[in-house]
């Protein structure tokens, strides 16, 4: 396994990071590990296709790719999300030391509103996870959000302070790295830290669930990754991203 930012490729302009992965990385397992960063990003994605807002210069915007196939099933594929979102968790923490949470299935949250995104991209042969591609989206320093995203937030935004985005990129692969060990040796403390800190958990909240309106509290996610919910009239709901919407207020 190639360690997560050998290298750090640092572009000046693109359509997306994860778009550069895909076309020029991805087809060569010696690339295995390289963050690929930049400046501004034209056409970032966020999940289901939305945009991500980024202002140029301000935030980090990174992709790289790893090879998971000797270490994940495919049944397992949501380790991966659990991993990235509790690095990036940690990340947010070692800056901000309260009120951060992992918003199902994988941003994570300052109190009520997005500080960063994740998108994973999987690629499956002869029944393997041959490649998985990654792309993180933290707000750092950008203090004016312009795009209709209903609660962005970013780090300068709570702390007041102005970061170093390269330092900070670095100390992010070192998070990753630190806990893509603990996944292969026991995944069960990632998945607890997930599970422990997960937005909403416990506490009923309004959800929209195949367009109907609902009253529900998390209890827990299955191994596919399904987000399980117990109505208030105790009914068990697990149910995956096209299923369910979470109204945040």
């Amino acid at each position: 396994m190639a360690t997560i930012g050998k290298q750090i490729i640092n572009i000046e302009s693109i359509d997306s990071t994860m778009s550069y992965v895909k076309n020029n990385l991805i087809n060569s397992d010696k690339n295995e590990g390289i963050i690929v960063s930049c400046i501004s990003q034209t056409d970032g994605r966020g999940q289901l296709n939305n945009f991500w807002e980024s202002e140029a210069g301000k935030n980090i915007t990174i992709s790289f790719f790893i090879k998971p196939k000797d270490f994940i099933d495919i049944s397992d594929q949501f380790k991966i999300s659990v991993l990235v979102a509790v690095s990036v968790y940690d990340f947010i923490k070692m800056h901000v030391n309260k009120n951060v949470s992992i918003k199902w299935p994988n941003d994570v949250y300052y109190e009520n509103k997005k500080i960063a995104g994740i998108l994973i991209e999987h690629s499956i042969e002869l029944n393997k996870l041959e490649s998985t591609l990654i792309g993180i989206g933290i707000n750092i320093n950008q203090e004016i959000f312009k795009s209709d995203a209903p609660n962005p937030i970013s780090l300068k935004s709570i702390t007041n302070q102005t970061y170093n985005l390269e330092t900070l990129i670095i100390q992010l692969a070192d998070i990753l790295n630190k806990n893509m060990f603990v996944l292969k040796t026991n995944y069960q403390i990632l998945k607890d830290i997930y599970l422990k800190n997960l937005f909403h958990k416990n506490t009923f909240h309004k959800y929209i669930y195949k367009n109907n309106n609902i009253l529900a509290k998390i209890t827990d996610i299955n191994n596919y990754g399904h987000l399980i919910l117990e109505t208030e009239e105790g009914t068990v709901i697990s149910c995956d991203m096209n299923e369910i919407k979470h109204i945040v207020e």
